[in-house]
């Protein structure tokens, strides 16, 4: 009632900015159109402008609405709606409330035909009917100009908009994929193209499934379905290049609101170097795995009161027990034969910060007493602080016991040592330098002892260090005592020798002795004799018992496997007419020349054995029949076309050949070429010079 009264009393001297201040309020004027003259509406527009340019904090469209609001309300006279409407239209120029202005419009309309139908002359003729045009034509001119700034201004925000979109999404380094849910693409960002080597517009023609790897990306539709329904995704899959090239990303797809329809934005992430750091990581960590379980010495990690935390493998086999035995348990009374000797270990490790070679009294799985050796080292947390001990240790009895013996013997070694017929070398472990050296080596190597004593082992041996690494497995495979290596004498010769090595204690100094023995015509004696019983003499393809070995381990691994096997039998033609006109030696050159052509025409993977005079037979791994025949002819023609030179002149020989291939109802390969044994006789009584399948 308070603003009623002040709308009333307007003409005794009320503020017209109290008017104003109330109309924002209550954003209504339908109680100042209730009481209000043409006089007031002017001055409500005059105060409106200048309170709405002065104050941006006070809207033009809240004065524009509630103007609005009161001329719908009103139940004033006409000569009163024309004014109020009039003010409207005036402050229409300060808002850009499409709603507001609309009503107004909507009123003048009304209005003006209204007196139109009425009295149309007189409405023409009347100031009513002039304000009412007049203000009509102000209205549309400000509603089409209020529309068009405000179109002019959106289309500028769109455009700034777009560009910053653009920036950004070019700037992401990693590359970008807007797609429909169907997975065609419709933009793509420069570190897409790059990557996968196309062109914009070549990506825009395709789609998710044109860069995925097949069986490896997941189904498009259930990722889809995954990001609807979370708004995100993250997944892994691989994508494949313009140049082939195959590798893996890791893609975060999320929704993309355009309207109508949602789009997927997803960003792909190069894992090429992250899945190379990871799967050294794994290498590293399953090297130190196998060393960690296939050490022989043992290893335990216990925390700083004694509870066993970690042991491998040799330490289990030490204490005797299983692993989840010893978890969780005091290391004192498992390892130690007297506990006091863990407190004095706690003592030296606090001063000296580690232990290195303390020997001290263990117990084995037994119960009995060994002397160990023990390496410890504190492990610190982040806060520098120890919270746990590791240790190494390793049985020393039989080493201790071993240094005591050579201690007492040192005295004997010195006269055995330079008197020994044997080939003698003292040398440093660590480093291969050569100590002593006995006249045994100085006439063996050629060299005088003190260029021995100035030389290295490696100076000696002909063998790589990876050689000599694989010899010394092999040695620990086979249980040998001694490695088989190659020497080199100072003449350049290289022997083959047998290293007998152990470790002797010379004057406090552990050094390794080693008696080495030259097997140079041993080794040649034996390989000699391996050739003689696996080969034979003449031809030097293999002789019929090594073939028929040979030919047995083929036919079991093409069982095995399931693969194909063929077996030849090659009979020569006329042989026996060959040695009669010319004699055996120029029939062993026939035989010589067959074979070389043999070897020639076939693979390296293929079997060749002489099974007895003028008879061979070749085994064919992984060869079907058809294949066998095609090989079958091409040995024929070439043997056909051999020529040996006689005293009489150029001799030819022609063969026969009989071919079969391993079945399901051969038990051996001695089966199968009995089966080629009858195709050779086969080709024999056809007339000889030809192939034929068993």
């Amino acid at each position: 009632m308070a603003i009623r009264q002040e709308l009333l009393h307007y003409d005794y001297g009320i503020p017209l900015s109290a008017i104003l201040e109330a109309v924002m309020k209550h954003e209504t004027l339908l109680l100042l159109l209730r009481s209000a003259s043409h006089t007031l509406c002017q001055d409500v527009e005059r105060q409106a402008r200048k309170l709405c340019i002065g104050n941006p904090d006070i809207p033009g469209s809240l004065i524009c609405r509630a103007v609005a609001h009161g001329i719908e309300s009103a139940e004033t006279d006409r000569q009163t709606n024309v004014a109020m409407r009039d003010c409207a239209a005036s402050l229409a120029t300060l808002t850009s409330d499409h709603a507001a202005l609309a009503k107004l419009l909507k009123f003048a309309r009304d209005l003006y035909f209204e007196l139109l139908d009425k009295d149309a002359q007189a409405a023409k003729r009347t100031d009513w009917g002039r304000r009412i045009l007049h203000a009509f034509d102000r209205l549309e001119i400000a509603v089409a100009k209020q529309r068009d700034l405000r179109d002019k201004a959106r289309t500028e925000r769109l455009h700034h908009a777009e560009q910053w979109t653009r920036s950004l999404f070019e700037s992401v380094p990693d590359p970008q994929f807007l797609h429909t849910l169907d997975g065609y693409f419709l933009d793509v960002n420069s570190a897409a193209c790059e990557r996968l080597g196309y062109s914009r517009e070549q990506l825009l023609n395709m789609c998710v499934s044109d860069i995925d790897k097949p069986l490896q990306a997941p189904s498009l539709e259930k990722t889809v379905q995954t990001i609807l329904k979370n708004g995100s995704c993250r997944f892994r899959t691989a994508h494949v290049s313009s140049s082939g090239e195959i590798f893996p990303v890791e893609i975060r797809s999320c929704v993309v609101d355009s309207g109508d329809t949602p789009l997927i934005l997803s960003s792909a992430r190069d894992m090429s170097e992250m899945e190379t750091q990871r799967k050294a990581l794994q290498k590293s960590e399953e090297k130190f795995r196998r060393i960690f379980e296939t050490m022989k010495d043992a290893y335990i990690l216990t925390s700083m009161e004694g509870a066993v935390l970690m042991a491998n493998p040799s330490a289990l086999r030490q204490i005797g027990l299983a692993e989840h035995e010893v978890l969780g348990k005091d290391v004192t009374p498992l390892l130690y034969a007297n506990p006091a000797d863990r407190k004095a270990m706690l003592e030296k490790l606090t001063e000296d910060g580690a232990l290195s070679g303390y020997l001290v009294d263990f117990k084995d799985k037994d119960g009995a007493t060994v002397k160990g050796e023990l390496n410890v080292n504190l492990v610190y947390n982040e806060q520098n602080e120890p919270v746990a001990l590791e240790g190494i240790f390793r049985d020393v009895t039989d080493r201790i016991e071993a240094e005591r013996e050579m201690r007492e013997r040192e005295e004997q070694y010195r006269g055995f040592f330079m008197n020994n017929h044997a080939v003698m070398l003292l040398h440093d472990p660590n480093n291969g330098n050569i100590i002593d050296a006995n006249p045994a080596a100085e006439r063996f190597y050629g060299h005088e002892r003190g260029t021995l004593l100035s030389m290295n082992i490696n100076q000696l041996q002909q063998d790589s260090e990876e050689d000599v690494f694989r010899e010394m497995v092999r040695a620990g495979q086979q249980n040998r005592n001694h490695f088989l290596l190659r020497h080199k004498t100072a003449g350049g010769r290289e022997r083959d020798v047998e290293v007998y090595s152990g470790p002797v204690m010379v004057n406090g100094r552990m050094l390794l002795y080693s008696v080495i023995h030259d097997v140079t015509e041993r080794r040649r004696l034996g390989k000699e004799l391996q050739r003689l019983a696996t080969e034979d003499s003449l031809t030097g393809v293999y002789n019929r018992r090594e073939f028929l070995r040979l030919c047995e381990k083929e036919f079991s691994r093409s069982r095995r496997y399931r693969t194909p096997l063929s077996l030849l039998m090659l009979d020569l033609d006329n042989f026996k007419t060959i040695n009669d006109t010319h004699g055996h030696k120029i029939g062993d050159e026939v035989l010589q020349a067959v074979t070389a052509c043999c070897r020639e025409a076939l693979r390296d993977s293929d079997l060749l054995g002489r099974i007895g005079g003028e008879e061979f037979a070749v085994a064919l791994p992984q060869t079907d029949s058809a294949n066998a025949a095609k090989a079958a002819h091409r040995l024929c023609k070439s043997i056909r076309e051999l020529q040996v030179q006689t005293p009489q002149g150029p001799q030819s020989v022609t063969v026969s050949i009989g071919l079969a291939a391993m079945t399901r109802d051969d038990h051996d390969a001695e089966e199968t070429m009995h089966r080629a044994d009858k195709a050779l006789y086969s080709a024999k009584r056809k007339g000889r010079n030809r192939v034929e399948k068993a």
